[in-house]
């Protein structure tokens, strides 16, 4: 585990918030420290009255994150009120297990400004440290320059001559040819490796053992039904605001809304992200982030997300159709399965042993 700033033994907490009690006057939440695991996180939305019913009986099922304590440099100014608590889990857990000299290249990509955009690039920052050399014993040219002649032995420079040398101005130009850079961690180095994307911000792309929100994946039928009423209710009425060809196609807002909800309950999620997209809608926006948390929490898989309809029409007329799309991910999806499931069978000698 590496040093945290003020002595700290995690990288940050957040302040999650019960929403529907904020929206009512009453500020209930609990700070939770990161990393955490599902057991504890299940218990904290429990005491904050997530999963309660309201004085209508509506239960209480969204929340936010009122506010953090981060003890990583630059780190603070890149977290959100909506972020996913499972993006934040995957995080805290990389940083947790790096030692002191990989949690320096970290630091040292954080400050140059690299690839930390998002949640989501920070979390591919803590896989591509190898992009980074720290040297931390060197902190201008001057020290550059010394390092490089008098270190590395790159030129040959006589002992009476040695006062004479502008190790100030040999440093700028090494730092310039590969394109380094001073932080608060010492002198910085580019590699020239490559920077490899290898979590695409889905869900299914964080390891099981970093999520903490999977005390939800079995939504009760009930509360899908009404959670995805309620989009369908906002989704109707934003789209006939914003669109005047949905509201000429759809005049019946009840047949319209029972469409929409029909499809999020199966799962036919994609055309609705995308027209919302149309609409100038981000991640940012109401609409989509409950979108996502619905997905999140019914266990939303997009290689199942197409319309038997679609699937008839290719039939007749494979053109017009995305049964070519849709075959592919199938064929996908199905290969994963298989090579997850043979993973599973296949014993180290250590098992062997333990076995026998």
């Amino acid at each position: 585990m590496p040093y945290y700033d003020h002595d700290k033994d995690y990288p940050f907490a957040a302040f999650i918030t019960n929403l529907g009690k904020y929206n009512e006057g009453e500020l209930v939440g609990e700070w939770v420290k990161f990393p955490t695991t599902a057991e504890e996180l299940k218990e904290v939305f429990k005491r904050i009255g997530i999963g309660q019913k309201d004085d209508f009986g509506h239960p209480y099922e969204e929340w936010f994150i009122t506010d953090y304590d981060c003890y990583v440099d630059g780190l603070y100014s890149k977290l959100g009120e909506y972020e996913s608590l499972d993006e934040l889990n995957y995080l805290a857990s990389k940083l947790d297990e790096m030692s002191e000299s990989e949690y320096a290249q970290f630091q040292a990509g954080m400050e140059m400004g690299d690839h930390c955009g998002s949640l989501q690039e920070i979390i591919n920052l803590t896989e591509n440290l190898d992009c980074y050399e720290v040297y931390p014993d060197i902190h201008d040219y001057d020290d550059l320059g010394r390092y490089y002649i008098e270190e590395l032995d790159v030129m040959q420079v006589p002992e009476h001559l040695q006062n004479y040398i502008d190790y100030e101005a040999y440093g700028r130009d090494v730092a310039l040819e590969e394109n380094g850079t001073f932080t608060d961690q010492g002198y910085v180095r580019d590699t020239g490796d490559s920077f490899h994307e290898y979590y695409d911000g889905e869900r299914g792309s964080i390891p099981d053992e970093y999520r903490v929100m999977t005390f939800q994946d079995d939504l009760p039928e009930e509360e899908k039904s009404e959670w995805a009423m309620d989009i369908a209710f906002d989704m109707d009425e934003f789209f006939r605001q914003n669109d005047p060809q949905y509201a000429a196609e759809h005049p019946e807002a009840h047949a319209a809304k029972e469409e929409l909800y029909e499809n999020l309950m199966a799962g036919r999620i994609s055309a609705l992200d995308e027209k919302l997209a149309a609409l100038g809608q981000t991640q940012e926006d109401y609409l989509p982030l409950e979108i996502e948390k619905f997905k999140d929490a019914t266990g939303y898989e997009e290689f199942l997300d197409f319309d038997m309809a679609e699937v008839m029409a290719a039939l007749n007329d494979p053109a017009k159709s995305r049964v070519d799309e849709m075959l592919a991910a199938a064929e996908r999806a199905e290969r994963e399965y298989a090579a997850a499931a043979a993973a599973a069978y296949v014993q180290t000698p250590a098992d062997v042993v333990a076995q026998a």
